[in-house]
């Protein structure tokens, strides 16, 4: 089967490798695409680029000038380079008013722990009551 295939290709790469094993089969299921025998992604690369391209760097400033109007939790991975690149956890910890809940795995950690993850939103949630 092809899409057998494209599952393989993609728990081989590092990247995906700690995928859970349904996540990364929806991921092939609805992300990929066959373009005449070629498979592919579903969307464009370059408006997940964007979208990283064009976060703040300023959030914290920003947000004083515009308070948020509504509670804010944060869950992250305790492997997450991404976010030691932003400063580490201090800033969001602010923002958050420490309501802060840091999961094992990286910055893909919902598609690592699918169940970890949607427990500690669900939990998160609550605490905000």
């Amino acid at each position: 089967d092809d899409r057998e295939a494209v599952f393989e290709h993609f728990r081989g790469k590092k990247l995906f490798a700690a995928w859970d094993p349904q996540v990364l089969r929806d991921y092939v299921d609805h992300g990929t695409i066959d373009a005449d025998g070629s498979w592919r992604l579903a969307f464009d690369p370059a408006v997940e680029s964007h979208i990283y391209d064009t976060l703040p760097h300023n959030i914290e400033g920003l947000l004083r000038r515009h308070p948020l109007k509504c509670p804010l939790a944060f869950v992250g991975g305790l492997q997450s380079a991404e976010l030691r690149q932003v400063g580490g956890i201090d800033g969001t910890r602010r923002i958050a008013r420490g309501r802060v809940m840091m999961l094992d795995g990286t910055h893909l950690f919902p598609m690592e722990k699918p169940l970890a993850t949607a427990a500690a939103v669900e939990a998160s949630l609550r605490a905000m009551d």
